[in-house]
């Protein structure tokens, strides 16, 4: 049970997370650079025969390309063939590929940063969406303990960008047949378990209010400065939109168009975008330094520094979003979603004592959705959360609703 309860824990945490060597040091002894629509483009390639090979793993760093080979291909072959043009400058050594670079005089890269733009000028703006979430663990018995699969997913939020604040609830249903785990209808009402679990975040004021039913239908505040955490969340908040362009290519995300679509009678922009497994883990390992609150950097933040650096080196993900853009108004008025993220559990813990005989090998999860945006520019409403406590008082009561109750259980 202790071991299971860790996997949650981590799994739970970082849900919202090789090249060949000689290809590579054959690519930097040729002083190569290749460009992706103007953008720098760090793959894994090497030349032979004066032909650039370039490793399909990398290629799915680039939105909404097709690729059902393997190992390496031609690099001019492949991205010529998906209509993409290719040019060599023999001079600078400089390999420019150019592919779903524009459309209707905009730059992809361009028009995402106009649609943020026009989502600031709003101010405001509202969202809903659903989505599925099916998570497997193979090996040992502790697969027989997630019964994950086929979990539904549903949002809805309110935003505001000045004064900062919003409000996001989740409703997560999980298919869980309570009967086949022994469990009476008492003994659920005792623990508050329920086969759907709301989870409810207000954001206002520089505090995080939050409250999961049914399980704590108090609401908790936790003031960010507390924390350690204000300035690293207002800067990451208030950058501007050519900033969050900048911060993204900076970690190699590059975004293509797609095909044009029609919804509702209304025409919209595609915009492709991939998050790939180091791009992923070399955003969240900085921003889990940055994040890391000075007060927590004690003796039990080392163990927590090892784990995270366990999870980096064993996840692997990809995450796949199309940006539906109004042709007329320029918002963004669908984001469609796709993750697929598997993670290495045997290579985790293996070196645990009493934990390697019943530790699972690996768990597999996959999420997918679509958010609907709306109501730009209308006035938000937030919950009362004038009730909050604090989580130290919350364990309190607890604490003290425990003693009251223990009579009774003797």
């Amino acid at each position: 049970m202790r071991f299971t309860k860790k996997v949650v824990s981590i799994c739970v945490i970082f849900m919202f997370i090789l090249g060949t060597a000689l290809p590579t040091g054959l690519a930097a002894e040729q002083q190569i650079q290749i460009n992706f629509n103007g953008q720098s483009y760090n793959a894994d390639f090497y030349l032979e025969d004066d032909i650039t090979y370039i490793n399909v793993d990398s290629l799915k760093k680039i939105p909404g390309l097709e690729v059902n080979e393997y190992n390496y291909v031609p690099l001019r072959a492949f991205f010529e063939g998906q209509g993409a043009t290719v040019t060599w400058n023999a001079q600078s050594k400089v390999i420019d590929i150019s592919w779903r670079e524009t459309n209707d005089g905009w730059t992809a890269n361009d028009l995402v940063v106009k649609a943020e733009e026009v989502l600031k000028e709003y101010n405001t703006y509202r969202m809903a969406g659903d989505g599925t979430i099916d998570i497997s663990i193979s090996g040992n018995d502790a697969a027989d303990a997630f019964p994950f699969d086929g979990m539904t997913l549903a949002i809805e939020g309110s935003f505001s960008q000045e004064p900062l604040a919003m409000y996001m609830k989740q409703t997560m249903t999980m298919p869980i047949n309570f009967e086949e785990m022994g469990l009476t209808e008492e003994e659920l009402a005792l623990m508050g378990m329920d086969t759907s679990m709301v989870t409810e975040m207000v954001w206002k004021d520089n505090a995080i209010y939050q409250r999961i039913l049914p399980l704590q239908e108090q609401w908790i505040v936790n003031n960010i400065e507390d924390l350690g955490m204000s300035d690293t969340f207002n800067d990451l908040l208030q950058m501007t939109p050519q900033q969050n362009l900048e911060l993204m290519t900076k970690y190699g995300v590059f975004y293509t168009f797609g095909d044009d679509v029609e919804v509702d009678g209304i025409e919209y922009y595609v915009v492709n975008s991939t998050l790939s497994a180091d791009t992923f883990r070399n955003l969240m390992e900085d921003m889990f330094d940055d994040l890391m609150p000075p007060e927590l950097l004690t003796e039990e933040s080392d163990e927590v520094s090892v784990m995270i650096d366990e999870i980096f080196a064993n996840i692997n993900m990809n995450f796949y979003q199309q940006t539906l853009i109004n042709k007329e108004t320029l918002t963004t008025d669908f984001l469609i979603y796709d993750m697929v993220m598997s993670l290495a559990l045997a290579d985790m813990f293996s070196q645990e004592d009493g934990l390697q005989e019943d530790a699972p090998e690996s768990m597999l999860m996959s999420m997918s959705g679509v958010y609907h945006l709306y109501d730009f520019g209308v006035e938000i409403e937030l919950p009362d959360v004038s009730d909050a406590i604090t989580q130290e008082e919350y364990m309190e009561q607890q604490m003290q609703l425990f003693e009251s109750l223990e009579p009774e259980v003797q």
